[in-house]
């Protein structure tokens, strides 16, 4: 029974995960169900499905954990613009679906009975609770496990309430997917694919081998994208304007850096600390472990500042600090190198004092940038920014996901936009380098974009077939030789045709001349040996192939593996099974996206 379980784990893993974080959430939200924010101008929730409230508590609750988890796995308490960004609209989509479960578990009348419960802690606990029992050597230890269940002392009042939250959602998903399977040839063939190898032989004509004599035609390349409107779909895209506020160093802040330069250089000079120790202490650059030394350079090699200064210098004498675009730098020059009475390169070290905005100065350049919000929101975008002289982009349309087109890690503007209504002005967001306001402009339509913009693509995806079309004509001869009863290699040098005996291959390996993971390795792995495939096109090519050899299938490695990877292919399933479920349903459903104010600010 627990080894069934055991095998079970990984199917509810992620069931039991999210519903955890739902379990956490409604215990929080009950506690404190109410906007955390307290202001009257924002609205009670922060959207709702179907007439379903998201509470703010549900919301800040939920990307606090998630934020939480990402840190983890990115091992890093510091995470980029785009990775907040993501994790809010991972959360939103998150919850959405969490609401739709528990709508859908309401209306099937799924519930738990306290015997279900007892049923579940005996026969399939979930696998947090087993990891508290496992040995130091790696084993789960089930009567330990057992034992502890049996004890009155032990309080398992946390746990039932979780699997009253977790066994309704189990139970949907099990409903859900409960025409999904997986057949004994499916896991065959994905166990071949995986451990199959194969050698091939070949002849065919590369896609870079063919020049085309004429430009596809006008007509040809309409009728091409009439008969293709799927491939030329664009999403909904967003116009947006917005002013920067570049995190400058101010003047302060390099009169600092200049009077620190000027210390260490004391300390050198005074012998208070040798030049390679104030290096490892002191420099900002990845010579420091080398005590600063930059090794040996011409003038050519380093900025003119830099170099003036260094090339000027008496060996053993330190620099006055020297300014270049990089910061300060102390210069200390070891070696000279001359050819015919001119010095022509130097062996020096530095250390380099970089000038970068205090805290106060972020402050400062901050509360400009919520300045700028504040005037724009009740005297226009426009007119602010005229009268702060700074200038107004207006970046290419950008879609949902991604950042303000040529912008980098501002993805929370975009998706400001796709929350706001045109002529909302968002809070001041920030990335590494700038602090920027964006002004929601208009939202443009998805679908099929026109011919006229998307030319340039049909007239490539058109040559690709015009050459696909001329490479068969080459081929087929060949082919034709080759049915025949002419060799691969005879048909290939009569008829100008590349030709190999591969190598050994994976059926999801690269193939040398070939590719990597393509239509050949399919063919190859699909087709039995000395059967004899004419037509086989892949992006780089036209092939004609033979297999000359398969590995044997390993059947007593297929049968230790064959359980987990009918699990694995089922839980594939059953997890594109409930994504298309949850699809349907989004597209129905009436939601309610109040988000534009975290984006907006108060």
């Amino acid at each position: 029974m627990f080894k069934l379980l055991r095998s079970r784990a990984k199917f509810f893993y992620w069931i039991i995960a999210s519903t955890f974080i739902l379990f956490t959430f409604v215990v929080w939200g009950a506690q404190c169900n109410r906007n955390p924010r307290n202001t009257s101008d924002v609205p009670d929730s922060v959207g709702s499905i179907n007439g379903v409230e998201i509470t703010w508590q549900e919301w800040d609750n939920s990307y606090k954990y998630y934020l939480s988890q990402v840190r983890q796995q990115s091992q890093t308490s510091a995470l980029t613009a785009n990775q907040r960004a993501q994790a809010a609209e991972t959360v939103w989509n998150g919850l959405l679906r969490l609401k739709l479960d528990a709508m859908e578990i309401k209306r099937r009348g799924i519930k738990v009975t306290d015997q279900e419960i007892i049923d579940t802690l005996k026969n399939n606990p979930p696998s947090y609770l087993l990891q508290q029992y496992v040995t130091p050597e790696g084993q789960l230890d089930m009567d330990a496990y057992l034992s502890d269940l049996a004890n009155p002392e032990r309080d398992w009042t946390a746990v039932e309430a979780q699997l009253r939250a977790t066994l309704p959602s189990q139970r949907l998903f099990m409903e859900l997917t409960s025409d999904v399977t997986v057949t004994e040839e499916e896991i065959r063939d994905q166990f071949i694919q995986q451990n199959g190898r194969a050698i091939a032989e070949y002849v065919g004509v590369n896609f870079s081998d063919i020049t085309l004599d004429s430009d596809a035609t006008p007509e040809s390349l309409r009728a091409y994208y009439d008969a293709h409107p799927d491939e030329f779909v664009e999403p909904e895209m967003v116009v947006a304007e917005l002013v920067s506020f570049p995190k400058d160093a101010s003047e302060a802040d390099d009169t600092e850096v200049m009077e620190l330069t000027l210390e260490v250089r004391q300390e050198i000079v005074s012998g208070e600390r040798d030049f390679a120790t104030a290096a490892l202490w002191y420099s900002e650059d990845s010579s420091k472990d080398q005590g600063g030394d930059l090794g040996t350079f011409d003038r050519d090699r380093m900025v003119d500042e830099f170099a003036d200064a260094a090339f000027s210098l008496p060996i053993g004498e330190i620099s006055q600090p020297i300014k270049t675009q990089f910061g300060y730098h102390l210069i200390e020059v070891l070696e000279h190198f001359e050819e015919d009475g001119e010095l022509k390169q130097v062996h020096a070290r530095h250390i380099l004092f970089k000038v970068t905005p205090s805290d106060a100065t972020i402050r400062e350049i901050y509360e400009r940038a919520q300045l700028f919000v504040e005037d724009a929101r009740h005297h226009g975008f426009a007119e602010t920014a005229a009268d702060m002289a700074l200038a107004v982009q207006r970046p290419a349309a950008t879609r949902k996901g991604w950042d303000l087109s040529g912008l980098r890690n501002t993805v929370e503007g975009t998706y400001f936009c796709f929350s706001a209504k045109p002529g909302d002005v968002s809070r001041a967001f920030e990335n590494d380098t700038v602090f920027y306001v964006v002004h929601m402009v208009e939202k443009i339509d998805g679908g099929t974009t026109p011919f006229e913009d998307v030319e340039t693509q049909v007239v490539t995806k058109v040559d690709r077939e015009r050459k696909a079309d001329l490479a068969r004509t080459q081929l087929n001869p060949a082919v034709g030789a080759i049915q025949m009863g002419s060799s691969f290699a005879d048909a290939a040098a009569e008829h100008g045709l590349a030709h190999a005996v591969t190598d050994t291959f994976s059926y999801t390996g690269n193939i040398i001349g070939v590719g990597y993971n393509t239509e050949f390795n399919t063919a190859a792995r699909e087709h039995p040996v000395g059967e004899f495939v004419s037509d086989v096109e892949t992006s780089r090519g036209l092939f004609a192939l033979t297999v000359l050899w398969k590995s044997a299938v390993d059947e007593e490695a297929y049968l230790t593996s064959r359980e987990s990877m009918r699990q694995n292919l089922l839980f594939e399933r059953q997890q594109d099974a409930m994504e298309k479920w949850y699809e349907t349903q989004l597209a129905t459903a009436k939601i309610k996206d109040n988000r534009a104010v975290l984006y907006k600010g108060n």
